[in-house]
């Protein structure tokens, strides 16, 4: 998206950079928080679709709308490398 489409709104340095940094912190958040609970990987779906919902409304708010954000909130929740 930042290369093929420099133009676009959504390819912005304040998207990208704003995007993914408000991303991250809601993912990471969003997996500690879950991961006080003992059922952690039965709500693991959960966690997931929250914090990339949650990322998304929230970057919107901001107008720092990146959609691959999203993906970053999500990778916190869903890769074990990351939770440690």
């Amino acid at each position: 998206m930042c290369y093929g489409a420099i133009e676009a709104p959504l390819a912005q340095p304040r998207a990208l950079i704003g995007g993914h940094l408000l991303a991250s912190v809601i993912g990471v958040s969003l997996a500690k928080l879950f991961q006080l609970n003992s059922k952690f990987e039965e709500l693991r779906w959960l966690a997931g679709s929250l914090s990339t919902s949650i990322s998304i409304v929230v970057m919107q708010m901001t107008a720092t709308t990146h959609p691959p954000a999203g993906a970053t909130a999500l990778l916190a929740i869903v890769d074990d490398d990351v939770l440690e």
